[in-house]
C-alpha cells in the first residue's frame, strides 16, 4: 500500500470506527462516471479528485460492473450498480441516489462551480463505497442552491477583480485547492506563496498539482511553477521559508491567506498581526471551517477561534515523546523542526539520518512516520490527513470568498465564520458573526491590539497614530 493510500485508510478507519485494513478495503473500489456529452469538463474534475482517494476511476463502462456509477445530468445509467445522479439547473443542483432523470440538459456551469460539484460528488460517492459503516449526517438529495451561496455576487464569476498583494501561508491540501480555484476567476495581483517544506508522496492523495516527480521539491517553488500557466494576471511569488521569516517592518501583511495545518500555527501567523486574514480548515472528514477577519473590526480571530485546548497539548505531548524531544520543542519555530531538535529525533530514528529535517514540521514528520509504521503503537493520537475532496472543498470555498470579498472591499461580511458539511450541501444557515473571545490570547492583549491599531487604524479609515 502505498503512503497516501495508507493516509487515506487511517482516515477513514479513525472517523468511521473501522479497522485500517477494513477501511483500505472499501477504497479498493471502482467508480464509473457517466456523463453527458457536454459535460467532460466536469467528468473530468470529478474523476480526478476521486482518484485521490479511490483505487480505481473510469469514465467509460469496464467489463465487470463498478461499486458505484456517478451519473450526470441526462445520461442513461450504463450498469445496474448503485447510482449517484447529479443534475443540474440553472439556479441549483440536485445530488443523491434518489435523484430523477431529467428530460434533458442544462445550461454549462461556470468552472468554479464544477470545482464546487466536483469536490460535493467525490464525497457523495465514498458515502455509497462506505455503505452501512458510514456513520456521519448527511442528506440525500442534497440541494446545492447556487443562489443562496453566491447571492448579489454573481459578478465575482465573470468580472476582473483586483487582489492586491497578498500572502498564501501554506501550500499542502487547502493551500494547492485554494490555488487551483483562484485560476477559474479572472483575477490580477500578488501572491506570495509561503511553506517551507518538500513535496512528500503522502502529499498525492490530497494535494492538487503535485505529482510523484515533485517528491522531495519544494512545495512553494512546486505550486507556483505549476499553477502560473492558469493565473495569467496573477503574479505568484514562491518562498521556500516561513511566513515570519519574511517579516518586515511597518505594516507588511495587508492580506493573509491561511491554509496551513496546525492550531498553534494559526495561533502564531495572529501574531503577525496581519490586516485582513481569509482562512479554511478541515475538522478531519467531518466539516470544513471558514474564517475571515479585519484588525480594522472587531470580531473573533485566529486566535479566538483556534484558541488551545487540552485535546492539543495531549496530543503535542505524544508527538514530542513517540520523535524523542520535549513538548516545548514544539512551541520553538511554531512547530518546525529546528537544528538542535533534528540531532534529537535522528538519535531517536537513526534511519533518517541521511535526510534534512530541519524547517520540516513535526506534525508533517510525524503523520509520515505513522504511516510507514516507525512509531508503534499510536495511542489513537496519530496525525491523520483529509480525503482529497474535503481539502478541495476547502480550498474551493475559500477561493471564492476571498475574491468575493475583494470586490465588496470588505472582510467580514456577509459573515465571518461558516462551518460547511463535504457530506451534506451548503447551507448559508450557518453563516455566523462570532464576536472576539474574552480570554483569547491575542484579543485581550493590549500591546497586540493597540499595534495592530496603529498599523492599520480603524473601520472609517482613520490611524490611531
Amino acid at each position: 500500500m502505498s503512503s497516501a493510500d495508507a493516509e487515506n485508510a487511517r482516515m477513514l478507519a479513525h472517523t468511521l470506527g473501522l479497522g485500517v485494513e477494513e477501511a483500505a478495503a472499501l477504497l479498493r473500489a471502482e467508480v464509473l462516471i457517466t456523463g453527458e456529452s457536454d459535460r467532460d469538463s466536469l467528468v473530468q474534475r470529478i474523476a480526478g479528485l476521486l482518484a485521490k482517494t479511490v483505487q480505481s476511476v473510469h469514465t467509460t463502462p469496464a467489463p465487470r460492473d463498478p461499486d458505484v456509477e456517478i451519473v450526470i445530468g441526462a445520461a442513461q445509467a450504463a450498469t445496474s450498480a448503485s447510482t449517484l445522479r447529479l443534475v443540474l439547473e440553472p439556479s441549483r443542483a440536485l445530488l443523491g441516489t434518489r435523484v430523477a432523470r431529467p428530460p434533458s440538459g442544462a445550461p454549462p456551469c461556470h468552472p468554479w462551480v464544477e470545482l464546487l460539484l466536483a469536490a460535493l460528488v467525490a464525497g457523495g460517492a465514498v458515502r455509497l463505497i462506505v455503505g452501512r459503516a458510514f456513520n456521519l449526517p448527511f442528506r440525500d438529495p442534497a440541494v446545492i442552491d447556487f443562489g443562496a451561496v453566491i447571492g448579489a455576487d454573481v459578478g465575482v464569476l465573470s468580472e476582473r477583480v483586483d487582489l492586491g498583494v497578498a500572502h498564501l501561508a501554506g501550500a499542502g491540501a487547502v493551500g494547492t485547492h485554494f490555488v487551483r480555484a483562484l485560476s477559474t476567476f479572472n483575477v490580477t495581483g500578488v501572491l506570495h506563496v509561503i511553506d517551507p517544506d518538500l513535496v512528500d508522496g503522502g502529499n498525492l492523495n490530497r494535494c492538487d498539482f503535485y505529482e510523484h516527480e515533485d517528491v522531495d521539491r519544494p512545495k512553494a517553488e512546486v505550486l507556483a511553477t505549476r499553477a502560473r500557466p492558469l493565473v495569467p494576471g496573477l503574479r505568484l511569488e514562491p518562498h521556500v521559508s516561513r511566513l515570519q521569516s519574511l517579516r518586515t517592518d511597518g505594516a507588511w501583511l495587508q492580506q493573509l491567506v491561511v491554509a496551513v495545518d496546525s492550531r498553534r500555527a494559526r495561533r502564531g501567523l495572529q501574531e503577525e498581526i496581519p490586516c485582513d486574514v481569509f482562512d479554511a480548515s478541515t475538522t478531519g472528514i467531518e466539516e470544513v471551517v471558514l474564517h475571515f477577519n479585519s484588525r480594522r473590526t472587531r470580531g473573533a480571530c485566529l486566535s479566538c477561534l483556534y484558541h488551545e485546548d487540552p485535546t492539543e497539548g495531549a496530543h503535542e505531548e505524544h508527538v514530542a515523546r513517540l520523535l524523542g524531544v520535549e513538548r516545548a520543542d514544539l512551541r520553538v519555530a511554531d512547530g518546525f523542526i529546528t537544528a538542535d531538535a533534528e540531532r534529537r529525533i535522528i538519535s531517536r530514528h537513526p534511519q533518517l539520518r541521511e535526510r534534512r529535517l530541519r524547517g520540516v514540521a513535526y506534525d508533517s514528520l510525524f503523520k509520515e512516520l505513522c504511516g510507514a509504521g516507525t512509531l508503534g503503537r499510536d495511542d489513537g493520537q496519530q496525525v491523520l490527513a483529509p480525503l482529497a475532496f474535503v481539502s478541495a472543498l476547502a480550498g474551493t470555498l475559500l477561493a471564492f470568498e476571498f475574491v468575493r470579498r475583494r470586490r465588496r472591499r470588505t472582510v467580514a461580511e456577509p459573515f465571518n465564520e461558516w462551518h460547511v458539511s463535504p457530506w451534506s450541501q451548503p447551507l448559508v444557515s450557518g453563516w455566523r458573526q462570532t464576536p472576539a473571545r474574552p480570554s483569547c490570547t491575542f484579543c485581550s492583549r493590549p500591546h497586540f491590539v493597540d499595534t495592530a491599531r496603529t498599523l492599520w487604524g480603524t473601520a472609517d479609515g482613520r490611524n490611531t497614530t
